[in-house]
């Protein structure tokens, strides 16, 4: 199972999130009496840009995986591996079935 492709955008006075062609991938009560409209628009601004920052995550682990095994030695490389091992562990939160 794959998620919704971005990107996604933020719509309305109703805070949509939405796909490719405007398809609805969540939304948020017009009213939220825990939350100010500025925080639910803000919190809406974070889930739309959650392909954009899954592609991000990828490119990095891939660039900190190469740096560690081409140009990195010692406390360096381990940094980077683990570093790239966190990020990996971000990305299968987001594709735990990949």
């Amino acid at each position: 199972m794959t998620h919704t492709p971005g990107p996604w955008k933020v719509l309305g006075g109703t805070v949509i999130i939405a796909g490719p062609s405007d398809k609805m991938i969540a939304s948020t009560p017009e009213e939220n009496a825990k939350l100010s409209f500025y925080e639910t628009r803000a919190n809406a601004n974070l889930i739309a840009a959650a392909p954009d920052m899954l592609k991000g995550l990828r490119r990095a682990e891939q660039t900190i995986r190469n740096l560690a095994s081409g140009f990195l030695e010692g406390d360096a490389k381990q940094i980077a591996e683990n570093e790239a091992a966190n990020l990996r562990d971000d990305i299968d939160k987001a594709e735990p079935e990949k």
